[in-house]
This record gives C-alpha cells, structure tokens and sequence, in this order.
C-alpha cells in the first residue's frame, strides 16, 4: 500500500494525505508497537536465553532494521497533514522514503520468514512457545488486531 502511494506522488498526482496518514498510523500502531515490540523484548530476548549463537548475526540484522524503518517511520509522519501542496522537492522525498520503508520491511519479513521464525521453532521448547504466544496477546491489548487493520487498508485500497 506504501509503495502504490508513493508511485501515486510520482506519477505526479495529488498528495494522498488521509491514505498517507493511515497507512502510517497502522505502521506506527502495528508494525512498530505491536510486531518489533514483541520480537524485541520477547522472541530475541527468549532465543537469547536458549544460546541460539546462530542468530546472533541475525539478530543485530533485524535490531538495525527496526531502528531504520523507526527512523524512516518518524520521516513519513512530516507527510500526514501538509499544510501545503507539497513542492517538488517534497514529493520526490516522500517518495523515496516511502519506497525505502517499504523495501526494508519487505526484506525483514523474509529475513523473519526464512530464518527466525523457523530458528524459534527449532530452539524454543513447545511449552515456552505458548508462554511466549500469552505473553504476545497481552501486547496486542486494547490495540487494533491485525485484522482490523487488514479492514483498514483494504477499505483504502479500494477507496
């Protein structure tokens, strides 16, 4: 959705700031408070404790992913409300900020995808699997769940 917002600028068209906003409220609230959340204090930390030394080059991988994509998300967040019609300039940089967030993020999903998540399931003993699933519905309290946000989006999409 980033991506198709950030082409939309490219290609020269009206700024999308209400689309721009939600996407970066579900980036904000979701991928950064809820997602890193838990694999920062949570996961990490727990593949840690089991000496999983092979995902210690890993894990600094997604450690300075996420400090980027909060760096980046922080960025984006200038681009809610403008007060104006952005200038060129503006445009071009929205454009390649939201590019780069979108191509970290895909690229820390594979990395999440193909190695942690199956890492976790080889070191984690089960019972400590489902502490750790407890312990990340706790974080998700009294926030939007990953389907409500999917709502949110898809509503965008074909707005």
């Amino acid at each position: 959705m980033l991506r198709g917002l950030a082409d939309q600028v490219d290609a020269g068209l009206r700024f999308p700031a209400a689309p721009v906003a939600a996407v970066a409220g579900f980036l904000r609230e979701f991928a950064e408070h809820q997602h890193h959340r838990k694999e920062e204090s949570l996961l990490l930390a727990t593949l840690a404790a089991h000496g999983a030394d092979e995902a210690a080059e890993g894990v600094g991988v997604l450690l300075r992913d996420h400090e980027e994509t909060r760096e980046l998300l922080y960025t984006l967040t200038l681009f809610w409300e403008p007060t104006h019609a952005l200038t060129a300039e503006e445009s071009t940089a929205f454009v390649q900020v939201a590019r780069t967030y979108a191509d970290r993020l895909e690229r820390h999903m594979a990395l999440e995808e193909t190695r942690f998540f199956p890492l976790a399931d080889r070191v984690i003993p089960g019972d400590e699997q489902i502490d750790l699933a407890a312990q990340f519905v706790s974080v998700d309290v009294g926030r939007r769940t990953r389907s409500q946000w999917a709502e949110v989006i898809v509503a965008l999409e074909n707005a």
